[in-house]
């Protein structure tokens, strides 16, 4: 008789085969390999969740989970993984796409599968260029046709050839009301290469075919603005990372504060971008004075829609603000601890 995996949800944090790596997860002498029962149709452990997910846990968990669908696939055949194939969830899909490829079949049909985590897992499970050069004449969807466009330049590198095919396509790319051409460029050759799972490819093939802005010397940068606000009479202090201004974490800014205590301004390391603790004019108009650029209110508000950049918890899209002054605890994202994101407010 088939024999299938017994498992927590993921959500509970823990599943019976974390005694696949030796974890606090064993149960008994056969968690090592994962602990067998009796068929039962339970939802599926295809339910693990990916990271781009809303509240799903972090990436290493969704590993574990495969793993224990894995192990009895492995022995029994697929048939024995009550995995919800074609369900409405995110994960159900993308676990479905997995096991499909596991089973030996084409899943090039899944790049235009409308949720995106379904379509990026099919993207990373191909792995013949040639098909996926010629799947672009009879991919159903623009987005089908990016994911191919994608996985391609994944295995083959070629620059040129994937520039060629974005020209071809119309250069598409998801467009965002109020977004300039600088915050723009900034933004996508920060987080398009890396954004998550749920993104819009548009993002992605914009990262790889667009060109970078120029490199920013960021000891330059802090250097021209401790100049400048010196000058101007501010006396701030040494520059610090925003982690080290917030005592953990790391991310896209550094703090210059002032010896009165009470603000600070915040130097973009993505561009001449600044945004600070309070109205200050006199500080705006030093930095200002030297290149750098405070954005208005209208601007730092501008949602960037569809590029998934995990922050504090949040999958949502994240404003123009945050992006470009970004912070994260990856620390605490590992071992699954959310802490409150931090205030700002723009000069």
């Amino acid at each position: 008789m088939l024999k299938t995996i017994k498992t927590l949800t993921p959500e509970a944090g823990r599943t019976d085969v974390e005694g696949l790596r030796g974890g606090a997860g064993r149960t008994g002498p056969g968690a090592a390999r994962g602990r067998v029962d009796r068929p039962r149709p339970a939802r599926a452990p295809a339910a693990v969740r990916s990271p781009s997910a809303p509240r799903a846990p972090w990436r290493s968990r969704r590993e574990i989970g495969e793993a224990g669908l894995d192990a009895p696939a492995a022995r029994h055949g697929l048939e024995a993984v009550p995995a919800e194939r074609g369900g409405a969830r995110p994960e159900d899909r993308s676990t479905a796409v997995r096991l499909r490829d596991r089973a030996g079949e084409d899943v090039i049909d899944a790049l235009a599968d409308p949720d995106r985590q379904a379509a990026f897992r099919a993207q990373q499970l191909l792995t013949d260029p040639e098909r996926l050069r010629r799947h672009l004449a009879e991919a159903p969807t623009e987005e089908a046709k990016l994911w191919a466009v994608y996985a391609r330049h994944r295995l083959t590198e070629d620059a040129d050839e994937t520039r060629k095919l974005y020209e071809e396509l119309g250069r598409p790319r998801v467009e965002v009301g109020g977004l300039d051409e600088e915050l723009r460029a900034a933004i996508v050759h920060e987080y398009g290469r890396w954004c998550e799972e749920w993104s819009d490819p548009r993002w992605r093939i914009e990262a790889l075919c667009t060109d970078p802005p120029p490199a920013v010397d960021t000891a330059d940068q802090l250097r021209r603005a401790t100049a400048a606000l010196t000058a101007a009479g501010l006396a701030p202090k040494p520059p610090l990372s925003c982690g080290e201004d917030d005592g953990v974490g790391d991310g896209t800014y550094h703090v210059i504060g002032f010896d009165d205590g009470g603000s600070s301004v915040f130097i973009s390391t993505l561009g001449p971008f600044i945004a600070g603790d309070d109205e200050s004019p006199q500080v705006r108009r030093a930095l200002e004075s030297v290149g750098f650029r405070r954005l208005d209110e209208a601007v730092r508000s501008i949602k960037v829609t569809d590029l998934g950049v995990y922050y504090f918890g949040s999958r949502g899209p994240l404003g123009v603000d945050t992006l470009l002054f970004h912070r994260q605890d990856w620390a605490a994202r590992r071992r699954g601890r959310t802490l409150p994101a931090p205030s700002r407010s723009a000069l």
